[in-house]
């Protein structure tokens, strides 16, 4: 079933000249990768030859679509690295389109894994430091809806009690305590006990 599925696309999406008939392939194949999500990892060799083609098409939307197929391809059913070492040969192709839109689905990529492993680095941070992090983070001028984002995640780690305070944060959080506990000791009387 799924090749005759696949045998389908191949026929919608190489009728060139006809960019609708190109798109209807490209939604048939993005319902696929929805609905079989790593199942279709054995399948991706077959289509890509077909949606690097397209990153070269003279139509935006074409482009763009056969762009967001791939991202959803990377995301959904096979990791990142999988689908790259079946792309390489779009570095190499002729149209240069097509090399420049290889191009941009590589930066594409690489920001948002990228952008995944700071806030994951940022979280692990937290998780050893605690909250002086979520300080000196509201300090550096990020964008609101960005600090949103973070301590969001912040919050969730600190509920689900994964939080690994370090040997020298909870050394300062005694030092702390202990000027405090001398403060009011000698706001008393202005002597220490």
């Amino acid at each position: 079933m799924m090749r005759v599925v696949l045998d389908f696309y191949f026929i919608l999406i190489n009728i060139f000249g006809v960019f609708k008939v190109a798109l209807l392939g490209m939604d048939i194949v993005s319902a696929l990768v929805t609905r079989l999500q790593d199942r279709f990892k054995t399948q991706i060799g077959t289509v890509l030859p077909s949606l690097i083609d397209r990153l070269g098409d003279s139509k935006d939307q074409v482009r763009d679509q056969a762009l967001s197929l791939l991202l959803k391809m990377m995301d959904q059913a096979a990791n990142p690295q999988y689908v790259w070492d079946r792309m390489l040969a779009g570095f190499r192709h002729k149209n240069n389109r097509t090399r420049e839109a290889v191009c941009f689905c590589l930066i594409s990529t690489l920001n948002v894994y990228v952008r995944d492993g700071a806030m994951n680095c940022l979280v692990e941070i937290y998780r050893h430091v605690g909250e002086r992090v979520r300080m000196d983070l509201g300090k550096k001028g990020l964008p609101q809806s960005r600090l949103n984002v973070i301590f969001s995640r912040f919050d969730e780690v600190q509920r689900s009690g994964n939080m690994i305070l370090s040997s020298v944060t909870r050394l300062e959080k005694h030092s702390r305590a202990s000027l405090l506990q001398i403060s009011v000791m000698t706001a008393g009387d202005g002597k220490m006990m």
